[in-house]
């Protein structure tokens, strides 16, 4: 191990020392389940780089034999300056450097070797991608920790789980994925935006009430909803290290614009939906729940939450299983059944809706 890991897991292995010593004070039994989490997650770092330091040998071996192949190649071919060329490649490369640049021009050897550099590359970007997954893990069951250990108060121990939360965030590595991964983001939302500002507008008729389910389009512009979801995300400490639970509660906050009449019996319905983490394609119904609110005066607001569901899914690559949180629908209806108000996210639920709120709880459905 090269000196760089050694200083980037210094405060980690420095973490595990200071758990020994709690092990021996009031709050045992939380330091031991910390000291099994900091277990799981050195586990999940050594099997990452485990398994990138396997296909990279593997990708050598692989290099080095089409290097013997060309060189052989151009033996019977009666090309010695190229088989010189293959050969002096493959001679430094096993001795040296692989990645190193060959010294030839032979446009096969170079094209080979662009190809074997490339793919280490690739090989370098997964790896670290996967450290970084695995640090944002345990991150949140950290999160967790703290806000357990301050429940309980155990000040101690949610002191050490912050300082080693700052570790974590600290490390160059990780900072630099970080903000790789916030400029993604800017850009996918960058390009929805365009995409939502390009797409082509039609003129619409003017609703008319279609029995007691019409939509009524004129209420809702007097209705500002909000709604927010709670997810404490959580590590399984019956399962394996990157196994999580979501405790799913949405919070649906209601405000009336309305200067006249006052809101009664309205109905919140909110379905939460998970998609599989094996297939784009396939749904969970995580939460289905109707809230209700008997009056919303002129003016007012009001604040409901529903109940909390749990949800387990690991979407780490070596056993992926279960549906992660992905989206939701919500509606609300007066008394007779109108709609006054709908909202769903991601926007691709607005087109689907009707056919999302088919589904029962904990239905498994295709979209």
């Amino acid at each position: 191990m090269n000196l760089d890991i050694l200083r980037r897991r210094g405060g980690m292995l420095l973490g595990i020392l200071w758990i020994t010593g709690c092990l021996q004070m009031a709050f045992a039994q939380d330091a031991a389940t910390y000291k099994r989490l900091w277990k799981g997650y050195r586990q999940a770092l050594a099997k990452n780089q485990e398994t990138y330091a396997e296909q990279r040998a593997e990708m050598n071996r692989k290099y080095f034999a089409a290097l013997e192949a060309m060189e052989k190649e151009f033996r019977d071919a009666g090309n010695l300056s190229y088989m010189l060329a293959a050969k002096n490649t493959l001679r430094f490369a096993k001795q040296g450097d692989p990645l190193a640049a060959p010294k030839t021009d032979v446009d096969r050897v170079v094209s080979l070797y662009q190809a074997f550099r490339a793919a280490h590359g690739s090989l370098n970007r997964q790896e670290n991608e996967g450290r970084y997954r695995i640090m944002k893990v345990m991150l949140e069951h950290l999160d967790s920790f703290i806000e357990e250990s301050v429940k309980n108060d155990k000040i101690e121990l949610a002191e050490l789980a912050k300082a080693e939360t700052g570790n974590i965030r600290n490390d160059p590595d990780f900072m630099a994925a970080q903000q790789a991964e916030d400029m993604r983001e800017q850009e996918l939302e960058r390009a929805r935006n365009n995409a939502e500002s390009t797409r082509p507008v039609f003129p619409t008729p003017t609703p008319v009430p279609a029995g007691p389910r019409g939509m009524a389009r004129l209420e809702q512009a007097l209705l500002e909803v909000d709604l927010t979801k709670k997810n404490l995300a959580r590590h399984d400490q019956q399962g394996d290290f990157d196994d999580q639970v979501q405790n799913i509660c949405f919070i649906v906050s209601i405000q009336s614009r309305e200067l006249v009449k006052n809101y009664e019996d309205l109905r919140i319905k909110v379905w939460g939906v998970g998609r599989d983490v094996n297939s784009r394609h396939s749904y969970k119904m995580l939460l289905q729940e109707t809230l209700k609110l008997d009056s919303l005066p002129r003016g007012r607001s009001a604040e409901l939450e529903t109940r909390t569901v749990e949800n387990k899914f690991d979407d780490s690559q070596y056993a992926k299983f279960g549906h992660k949180f992905y989206g939701y629908v919500l509606e609300i209806e007066d008394k007779n059944g109108n709609t006054l108000f709908s909202k769903a996210s991601p926007s691709r639920f607005e087109r689907e809706a009707e056919e999302i709120k088919k589904h029962r709880e904990n239905q498994v459905f295709r979209l």
